[in-house]
Formats: C-alpha cells, structure tokens, sequence
C-alpha cells in the first residue's frame, strides 16, 4: 500500500513537472558546438563573465557541450598576431568579441601594439582565409567609436581628431597605450570620416556577421562594461519571447548569480540566435535591437537590463542585409588586393575608381594597396597609367584635404596622391598645406615634449615619401630652424628616403648635416647608424665616412659613442682610413682605462654586451686595418671580460672572441690562452649552442695544437645524427672555402660519411653543395656523383635531391656516360615543377639546347609555370650569358629582358644567385660586362640594385682597377 502510494505521488510529481517542463522556450539546439572567441587587450573581466554565464546556463538546463568560451590574447604579445594565429589556425569563431580602448586602433595594457582594421581587411581578402571570416556570425566591437562617430564629426567644427588625441594622451599610460599623439590623431581622423564611415569597413569585413559596437564613449570599468555582453544576450532573449508570444515575467537579471530554468532556457536560445546564421528576419532585428535595448536606462518591469547609454550602433549582416554597393565595395576591395600582374592591376584600378561611390567605400584599400603597387618597379608603370588624372578621384582627394578633422600630417598623405595624380602642385589649398607643415617643423619645440619631437618627424617622412618637398627647401628649413629638434627630425629621416625620392640627393644632405655645427653629436650618431640603409654610392660613402671620422679625430673631448658609430664601415670601405683609424687609435691609448671606456662606449651604441664586445674586436683583429699592438689589446679586452664576468660561466659568452680571431690567418702564441678557453668551453655547449660549438671547432681545427680536440667533436657531431648540428657542420664547410682559407673545414670522407647515414634528402641535398666546394678536380666526387645519378636515374620520388644532382653534373662537366641525357630529358617533361625544378629545367635547356626539339617553346611553357618567377628569370640571363652568343642565345635573353616581370628583383641576384655559382668568379671579364651592357639602364634597374652592384665590383679582387673602372661605367 505504501508502495502504491508512492508511485502516485511520483507520478503527479512528473506531471506536473512535465507540465512545466512545457511552458519553458523549446530549446534551439545548434547542430555543433558554438566558439565564442574573446580577444581583450585590456582586461579580462568580460571573457571571465561570459564564460561564467555560459557555463552557468549550460548547467542549469544539463546541457554541457553546446558553447565554448576562449580567450586567445595573450598578456603582452601583439594583437595583430594574435588576431592571424587564430585565422591560420582554423579554430572557428562563431562570435567574435574584441575589447579593448579604440582609437580608431584598439590597445590596452594586456597587449604589444595595437589591432588596427587595416590588417583585418587585409587578412579577409587573402582566399584561404574568406572561409573563416564568412563563418563569424556575430562580431561585438567593444570599445569607444568603434562603429565610427559620424553624428559627433558632421556637428562640430574643431578639429576633433587633434582634441581625442590629446585627451587620450594624456592618460595613455593608464591605459596601457603606446602611441604617439600623432599617431592617435591619425586613427580618431579615420573614425570620425564621414566620406568613409568607419563601421563600412568592418562590414565589409566580415561580411557575414550581426555587427554591434559603440558610436561615442562606450562604458568603462567603473560601469562596470563586462557585463554588456550578458545584458545584450537578455536583451535578445526578451525578444524572441515577446515574438513568440509568450510571458517575460520569468526572465532573470543574466548576472544574477542563480538564474532560474526559464530565464536559462530563453537565454540559451538568444546565444544559438546570435552564433549561428540568421535566416529569419525577425531573428536579426531581435539580435539588433535587443543591442541597441542594452543602451536604455535598466527597467526590471519590463524586462530591460543595460547601461543608460544610447551611443551605441548594430547592423545586420551584409550579405543578408544585400547593399549591392557595400557587397560590390568588398569585391572590388579583394580583387585590387590580390592583382599581381600589371594587367589585372590596372583593371582592378579602373574598377575601383569607375564611380565616387566605389571610391568613398574603398578610400582606405586603394590608399594602402596603391602605395604597395607603387614600390614594386613591375607594377609601378601600370598603377600610374591606371590613376592618370582619374577626375573622380581627384575630386574625391579634394574633399579629404579640406576636411575638418584631419591634421596635417594625415593630409600630406592625401595630398602626395592628389599630386601624383593631377600634376598640379600650385593648387592653393596644397599651398596652405605646406606652410602648415613647415611651420610646425621649423617651430621651438620644448626639449621634453617627445609627442612635438615626433609629429616633426612624421610630418617630414610624410614629406619626402610623398616628394613634397626638395633639398633646397630642406636646406633653407635647416637655416630657419629654432632649436635642433627639425634636425634631429631630418637624421632620422634619412634612412626613409628611397629611390623614388627623385627631389633628394641624399649624399649632398649627409654630408651637410654632419658638417653643420649645430648638430650635435648624438644626432651625428644617428646620421652614421642610418648610413646603412641609405643608397649612397659607395666612393660618395667612403668619402663622407672618412670626412667625418677626421672632424671626430680633430674635435675636442672624447665622444667614443661617435667614434665607434664609425668603425664598423671600415671593414667594407677600407681605402683611405688607415691614418684615420691609426689617429682614433692614438687618440684612445692617451686615455687613462681606455679600455674600460671603449668597450663601455661601444656596448651603449650597441646595446648587447657580446655585439658590443664582438664590434670592437672585430675592428681590432681585421689584418687590412693593420693596427699596431692587436696582440695587447684583444688580450687586455679578454681580461677586462673575464674580471667583469667573473661571476658567470664565461665558457658561453666567448663567439666574439672566435668571431674576430677567425679573421686573422696566423695567430701568434699570445693567442694560445684564448684558444684554449675556446677549446675548454667546446665540452661545455648545451645542444641547442650547436652554431657557437660549430664556429669553435672550426677555429680551433686551424692550429696543430688544437686540432686534435676540434677532430674528435666535429667526428663526435657527425655521429650523433643531429640534422641541425650537421647542417651548422656542412655551411661552415663551404664558407671556410668562400672566405678563401686553404681547405675544406670537412674532407670527402667525412661529407660521404654523413651523406650514407642518412635519408634526409634536404641535409643530402646540402652535402652535394658541399662536396661542390671541395677542391677541384677532385675524381672521388665525380665518381661519388656518378655513383647517386645511376641509383636515381630511375626518376625517382625525390625531385629536387635530382635537381641538385643535375645541377653539379652539368655545372662541373663531369664525363658521365651513362642516361644523363635521357634522365635530363624526362626531368624536364614534368608539369608544375617545383621552384628549384623550374631553375634547374631552365638551366639544362639552356646549357643543352639539344636535349629538346623546341627550346624556345619550352621556355614559353616554363613561363607559365606558378614558381618561375622574376628571381629565376634574372638567373637565367645570367647563365645565357656564359652561353656562345648565338641567335638563339640572343633571342632568348632578348624575351626575358623585355618581360613584364623582369623586374629589379631579376637584376638583384648578387647574392642570390651565389647558390648555383659565386658570380664574380664564375664570370670572365667579358661575360660581366655583357651582362652590364644588357641590365645597366633596364628599366627595372632600381637605384639600390645598381648600388650593390656597383659595390660587388669595387670590393672584387680578380679584375684589375681598368676593369673595374669599365664595368662601374656600364651602371
């Protein structure tokens, strides 16, 4: 009876419960798991709430596996990183929150840098990636502005960008910001656009997505802003009920630490709407609206929890939504991005710029991809014909350079392009703009207001990228300048200053700037570690050098940051120094602890200790110096290091030492401590020091009282079998040989040896290069290679192992009797060759005209090939130039040089191309100078290109200096 009871009881229980079980939302249970990705560059608060929300609703409806919460930013790594890892990874986000301060950038104090929508809009458009921005479904913009603020530009008439900048600047470290204040008026400039609303980028963007952000100052922590995301799912949660008729009198606070079984279930389904493609209208007006609701004042009758914040914007998804215009925008936007050859450039330029709407929509993508186009020689033609005078964009220009909220040095920028375009540099507008940025350079600047310091410097790189300005009108700002700071903005200038910069002759302004007494010695400093990177040529170069290294020798006091700024340059332009070095040299040992002060003045160039120690060594040892002592003062600086390291295991900070003994030939006994500390400190190396246990070994193997030590651990390396540690082996082999030392770092027997014991046809590939580089003729290696034809002769797996195999055979003409011919012609019947295929099947064609019927018409089907690109066509006129001048030699070298990618990169193969054969000594006299002749005034000859060049010529030992002088004629 009791039992009976009972089980009645249990009955009505589930009946009821059933019955109640039948009034909540029917679950809407998505078909996978749904990510909700959180990047906070400020705080983590919003993630940890989130994940507590969702984590608190799964639990209280028993279902555990449908959401999941991540926090991808890291504490101090670069958001733009962070940003591409998680697109590359392929982890899907079905929401996407990014918060942090906006600035028309965000930052915050958990991040390195900023996530700026110039790098998501470029990451959108590159193909492998459109899969998962088309997947996010719903993307939460948190942060002040982050949806523009149109209403806030178009009713005020300051200069809002500069006020936003200087309010946030001042606080910027609070935040945890690290730009200028130049820099975030250029970012509010573009939030406040009003030609191009910002939020039209982020749409375009993620072109699938539910889009909610702010359009004034959104809530801070002291609003306590992690909370808006929960208030937005309530919101939408409360939408969706009232759309199906049913009661919202159940519905909970969403931050309420219990939330009851209704509130969870209407709450889960809110999330699944928001994370998973809308296809029903109402289900995307409930998504924005219950974003816009969270901004109203809080009103617990009717179910409205938020923030009394109305500055606040949602849109539906754009491809949803259909604006032909914004769709057709994003489009156009992609194929300018990914048009590579001048053909599909100039199209994909003519399209953007076919209508002032598709202009307005995609400014900012044809500003930055039209910059990119226009440094690249091979696209630079066909940007110019396809911009030339193009009157909807000028005019489109002019509404920029007149607008309101953008300074000066955002509008330079707009004003170069306006330039470029139209010609018209007298346009009085641009005038005004000018004087402007003159006014501001040439200004007294307070010695510690860093942010003035650095709008000087922005405004004349903007100058002289956009070549708004010319050395006379420099010279005579240099002349009117207040204080040092327009000079300071001009040394740190000089490195920006690029081929294109036709106004400049950076020599001539070198020179003048280290001569002008009112620069100071830091500044100078600056101008010397700039030198560099400039394109100066390289007598212009030796003579600045050694101008300013006397003025440092004849000067008053001791600068020795200055002195040693110098220095490195010596090793490459030698001529003409040596009295000046024995002068510096003189001048130190006058000084009381010189060495101390030196290696002291060196490491506060450098920075690093064991860069800085290593540059004075260098300097020191280098025989073509010839400085007197050398002996006494690597010693003193070795015992200097050795007291000052006296607490440290000195075994791991020696490479300096074995860096600059490596550059004399003989060491006398004097030397001898030092070696053997290097030798003792060999045993000591962690696994991963294997390139710094290389580099001894190699310099202890020079010296028959160490020899027998650096043998048994370059035996014990090749033993192990560690690839890297073999590869550190094999590159120091063939650079012993390339710095023209008498032998091999390693024998025949020891590279066959490695090459037997193992399969790893990349380390393989390396041994042949190296065996390459042994001493010739050598018949052990033509048998050797003899031997790895014939047993790959079947045409194996492994096509680029055979593509080095037929590289030295043809290169060293070795008389191989057996199917190289045959295996040749198999090899280069293969279709979508390889890099190193397409090089190699080009260089047999070449070299053996005969293998094929048609080579003429298999070098137009290599051109289609995806991988033989600009590089490899450069090395192969450089290999038709070894060839008989024949016909068909010209006519081939005459197709390659008039090919619309043969560009600088072609020509700049000096060091490249050093892979299959040193170029200097490859090539007679004559061939170089045939080769001069054809790529000297080629249009694609780039001013850098032609610097190295000439720079490769002058430092070469095998032509006399008549040679020399024909050949520097020829560029």
């Amino acid at each position: 009876m009791i039992g009976k009871s009972f089980k009645t009881v249990a009955v009505l229980f589930f009946l009821v419960l059933s019955g109640f079980r039948d009034s909540l939302p029917k679950l809407s249970l998505p078909k996978h798991k749904l990510n909700l990705c959180h990047i906070s560059l400020n705080n983590k608060k919003e993630f940890e709430l989130s994940k507590s929300f969702l984590e608190k609703i799964q639990e209280r409806l028993g279902t555990k596996d449908y959401f999941n919460v991540t926090e991808f930013q890291e504490q101090g790594k670069s958001p733009e990183e962070t940003f591409g890892k998680i697109v590359k990874s392929g982890h899907t986000c079905d929401g996407l929150v990014i918060s942090g301060h906006h600035t028309g950038a965000f930052g915050g104090s958990r991040a390195s840098g900023t996530l700026r929508i110039d790098t998501l809009e470029k990451l959108s458009c590159e193909l492998e990636n459109e899969p998962w921005f088309s997947k996010v479904n719903s993307l939460w913009l948190q942060g002040c502005r982050t949806l523009g603020a149109e209403k806030e530009g178009s009713n005020n008439n300051d200069n809002l960008a500069e006020y936003h900048a200087q309010r946030v600047a001042r606080v910027r470290n609070d935040d945890g910001l690290n730009q200028t204040q130049t820099q975030l008026e250029n970012e509010f400039a573009s939030v406040l656009d009003s030609e191009t609303p910002y939020a039209t980028r982020f749409f375009k963007t993620f072109f699938n997505a539910k889009i909610y952000g702010w359009t004034m100052t959104a809530p801070g922590q002291n609003a306590q802003s992690e909370k808006s995301f929960l208030y937005h799912v309530s919101n939408v949660g409360r939408r969706l009920l009232l759309e199906d008729k049913m009661s919202i009198d159940s519905l909970e606070n969403p931050t309420n630490e219990h939330i009851g079984e209704f509130a969870a279930a209407t709450y889960f389904n809110a999330l699944v709407t928001l994370l998973t493609p809308s296809n029903k209208k109402a289900e995307i007006v409930s998504s924005v609206e219950g974003w816009v609701d969270h901004g109203r004042r809080a009103n617990a009758d009717s179910k409205i929890y938020g923030f009394s914040n109305p500055e606040l914007k949602a849109y539906p998804p754009l491809m949803v939504e259909g604006d032909k215009l914004a769709i057709r925008a994003r489009q156009l936007d992609c194929n300018l991005r990914r048009a590579k050859q001048p053909r599909e450039i100039e199209n994909a330029v003519a399209d953007v710029l076919a209508t002032s709407e598709s202009i307005a929509f995609s400014f900012y993508t044809i500003k930055e991809v039209l910059e990119e186009k226009m440094r690249e020689v091979v696209t630079r033609q066909s940007v110019k014909r396809a911009l030339a005078r193009n009157k909807n964009l000028i005019d489109f220009l002019n509404l920029k350079i007149n607008h309101k909220h953008v300074g000066v040095s955002k509008k330079l920028d707009y004003v170069g392009l306006y330039v470029l375009i139209s010609g018209d540099r007298e346009n009085s507008i641009i005038q005004k703009i000018l004087r402007e940025a003159s006014i501001k350079l040439i200004a007294k600047t307070d010695p510690g207001n860093y942010d003035r310091r650095d709008e000087k410097q922005w405004i004349l790189k903007s100058l002289i990228k956009n070549n708004l300005v010319t050395l006379e009108t420099l010279l005579s700002w240099l002349d009117q300048a207040q204080d040092e700071s327009f000079i300071e903005a001009i040394s740190s200038s000089l490195s920006s200053i690029t081929n294109d910069n036709i106004n400049m002759d950076i020599a001539r302004l070198t020179r003048i700037l280290l001569a002008n007494p009112k620069i100071s010695m830091s500044a100078r400093s600056s101008i010397v570690f700039a030198l560099n990177q400039m394109t100066i040529e390289p007598d212009e170069l030796s003579d600045i050098i050694r101008d300013y290294a006397s003025l440092l020798v004849t000067s008053p006091g001791d600068d020795f940051n200055s002195l040693f700024a110098v220095l490195p340059y010596v090793k490459e332009y030698i001529s003409g120094l040596e009295p000046i070095l024995e002068n510096i040299y003189s001048k130190i040992q006058k000084k009381e602890g010189t060495f101390i002060t030196v290696i002291n003045g060196v490491q506060t160039v450098i920075g690093n200790s064991d860069q800085a120690l290593g540059a004075f060594i260098r300097v020191v040892c280098n025989p073509a110096l010839r400085i007197k002592d050398w002996e006494r003062y690597v010693l003193e600086v070795f015992e200097h290091y050795k007291r000052r390291n006296a607490n440290l295991n000195i075994n791991y900070h020696i490479n300096p030492f074995v860096e600059a003994l490596e550059m004399r030939d003989n060491l006398p006994p004097s030397m001898f401590p030092i070696l053997k500390m290097i030798s003792d400190a060999v045993d000591t190396y962690a696994a991963d020091a294997g390139w710094q246990k290389v580099a001894s070994i190699k310099l202890l193997s020079r010296f028959s009282d160490f020899a027998q030590v650096a043998r048994a651990h370059k035996n014990q390396i090749i033993q192990s079998g560690n690839t890297t540690d073999i590869n550190n082996l094999l590159y120091s082999s063939y650079s012993y040989v390339a710095e023209n030392k008498n032998n091999s770092f390693l024998d025949f027997n020891d590279l066959e040896q490695i090459f037997n014991s193992t399969n790893d046809n990349n380390l393989r590939n390396s041994i042949i290069y190296s065996m390459g580089q042994l001493p010739k003729p050598n018949p052990r290696i033509a048998a050797f290679l003899r031997k790895q034809l014939e047993s790959h002769g079947d045409g194996g797996n492994d096509s680029s192992f055979r593509a080095v195999l037929l590289l030295y055979l043809f290169a060293q003409e070795l008389d191989v009797a057996i199917k190289r011919a045959d295996f040749a012609r198999e090899f280069i019947k293969k279709e979508n060759l390889t890099y190193l295929d397409a090089a190699i099947a080009a260089l047999i064609v070449v070299s053996q005209p005969d293998l094929i019927e048609n080579p003429t018409g298999y070098l137009a089907r290599l051109d289609r090939q995806q991988d033989f690109n600009p590089y490899l066509k450069g090395i192969l006129v450089f290999h038709l130039v070894r060839q008989p001048s024949t016909e068909k030699v010209r006519n081939w070298m005459t197709r390659l040089l008039s090919a619309p990618d043969f560009t600088s990169e072609s020509i700049g193969i000096v060091q490249g191309v050093k892979i299959f054969s040193d170029i200097f000594s490859g090539l007679t006299f004559k061939q170089l100078q045939t080769y001069f002749k054809l790529v000297g005034n080629h249009q694609a000859m780039e001013r850098k290109t032609k610097f190295e060049l000439r720079k490769e010529v002058r430092l070469n030992q095998k032509f006399s200096q008549q040679q020399k002088a024909e050949l520097l004629a020829l560029l």
